[in-house]
């Protein structure tokens, strides 16, 4: 298993600046997926720094709970001083709240990393009646075209291994007792200029990177040091898969 702790420990006080997850188009298609209209509860598992959780409370009105297992992420969702959120050390696969707790669980770019089978049916049984489950996750079918595929070439065998498919998804989420599953999928277009996708590639902003061994990783910053364009653009594929 890779060491995934020690990499979101190092990342955690730059996550936010590197990463830029919680963007307005993102909180939005969150906000879609979970048909949020406002005041519901909301789980937040594998939360990370609470950026998205604070961004969701704020634009929903939500009473808004954002768990995480790591504690150098969740010092950086304290920080968010979010009053509509409550911040909890733990574990999907062992939620710490009651049955029916939430109208609402979200899981962003993180069924990856956990026991899915056992996350699942967490989030199933802290559902009330008539509640929904939003997994998003990145599309390994675009890998391939990735902005890190052209500096290391490990890196879409990487991420075909990491990232279920939807029909993976799909099917673990109905094996834990959701009848529905709904599928839509998004195109994120990100913008970049050489000195920032330089400097997230020096701090291995991605789990990716936990994975990769160290002399691929140190050739191809390399090769990116040499060769990267002043700015380009990539587009980062993603799906979002909704469970009732």
């Amino acid at each position: 298993m890779p060491d995934y702790a020690s990499h979101f420990a190092a990342v955690a006080p730059r996550y936010d600046a590197l990463r830029e997850e919680a963007t307005d188009e993102v909180v939005g298609w969150i906000g879609e997926a979970l048909r949020l209209a406002g005041g519901e509860a909301l789980l937040d598992v594998g939360c990370g720094t609470g950026a998205t959780t604070a961004a969701l409370a704020r634009r929903f009105d939500l009473d808004a709970v954002g768990l995480d297992r790591s504690p150098e992420m969740l010092a950086a969702a304290v920080a968010q001083r979010c009053d509509r959120c409550r911040i909890v050390e733990g574990e999907a696969e062992r939620l710490p709240f009651a049955d029916g707790a939430f109208d609402r669980v979200l899981m962003q770019t993180m069924v990856h990393l956990v026991r899915r089978p056992a996350a699942f049916a967490q989030a199933r049984r802290v559902l009330r009646r008539g509640g929904a489950l939003t997994v998003l996750t990145v599309d390994p079918a675009g890998a391939e075209h990735f902005w890190l595929a052209s500096w290391f070439p490990s890196y879409p065998s990487i991420e075909h291994e990491r990232f279920p498919t939807a029909a993976t998804l799909s099917d673990e989420l109905r094996a834990a007792a959701f009848e529905a599953v709904d599928v839509a999928r998004r195109d994120r277009v990100l913008r970049f200029t050489r000195g920032r996708a330089l400097a997230m590639l020096r701090a291995r902003f991605a789990s990716s990177f936990a994975v990769m061994d160290d002399a691929e990783f140190h050739a191809g910053l390399a090769r990116a040091e040499r060769e990267m364009p002043d700015a380009f653009t990539s587009t980062l594929r993603l799906l979002f898969l909704t469970a009732s």
